[in-house]
């Protein structure tokens, strides 16, 4: 299985995340699935999806620990892109949604 990603910024993306952790399937592989299992779907597992040396730096800072709360990815509070840092807040802010 891997989550979908047409509606990543309505939340439903989590939603889903949840379903999974609800249904039974462990957070871990729920998270897993969500990184990793979704770059090799993409052939694109040899330069994202796990943090590895070599591999692109991509990375979303949440608050909280998603391994005990998946719903604390709904929490981002860094976003770390090709290298540059970006704040959710201010982005938001920028394009007048906050």
């Amino acid at each position: 299985m891997v989550p979908g990603t047409d509606a990543q910024g309505s939340g439903t993306y989590v939603n889903e995340l949840e379903v999974y952790v609800r249904a039974g399937v462990p957070t871990s592989v729920v998270l897993q699935m969500a990184t990793l299992t979704s770059a090799r779907v993409m052939g694109e597992d040899a330069a994202y999806g796990s943090i590895t040396v070599g591999k692109h730096a991509d990375i979303t800072i949440v608050d909280g620990n998603p391994l005990e709360r998946i719903g604390a990815l709904r929490s981002v509070h860094r976003v770390i892109l090709a290298g540059r840092v970006y704040e959710p807040d201010r982005l938001l802010q920028a394009i007048g949604a906050r």
